[in-house]
């Protein structure tokens, strides 16, 4: 029955992940997901360890030639999403939330918001300052 089909057009070996895929290539450490918007699939850079383990496995890196990680399009840095907790080395703690990071003001500003101890993540001060601040949280 294969020969009752229409021919098509050849499936070029670049840019065949599908959007979703974390993709990294053997000359470089970087890792990417891969993205799609209006029909333009683009990589965008994990930026850190601690954002990776946040989301994603990784045991699910796809190792692709620089061929196909030349074919995608750069797109924005994948960082903490929002509702995320961070905190760096002094005794900040901090909520993301619309691209922003809101300091949580006291101890009791945090677990009254139904939040533990043991749910932020610890981050380098530097990845702090990728985020511009927001409403302290009192």
């Amino acid at each position: 029955m294969v020969n009752s089909h229409a021919t098509g057009s050849d499936i070029a070996a670049t840019g065949s992940h599908v959007a979703g895929a974390i993709v990294k290539t053997n000359s470089a450490p970087e890792v990417y997901l891969l993205d799609m918007s209006e029909g333009v699939k683009y990589k965008r850079h994990i930026i850190s360890p601690e954002v990776f383990n946040l989301y994603f496995r990784w045991q699910d890196i796809a190792v692709i030639d620089d061929l196909e990680m030349n074919s995608y399009a750069a797109g924005s840095d994948y960082r903490f999403q929002d509702g995320s907790l961070l905190k760096g080395t002094g005794p900040e703690i901090y909520l993301i939330s619309y691209g922003k990071k809101r300091h949580f003001t006291s101890p009791d500003a945090y677990l009254n918001r139904g939040h533990n101890f043991s749910q932020y993540v610890s981050v380098l001060d530097l990845e702090l300052t990728n985020y511009a601040t927001g409403k302290d949280l009192n």
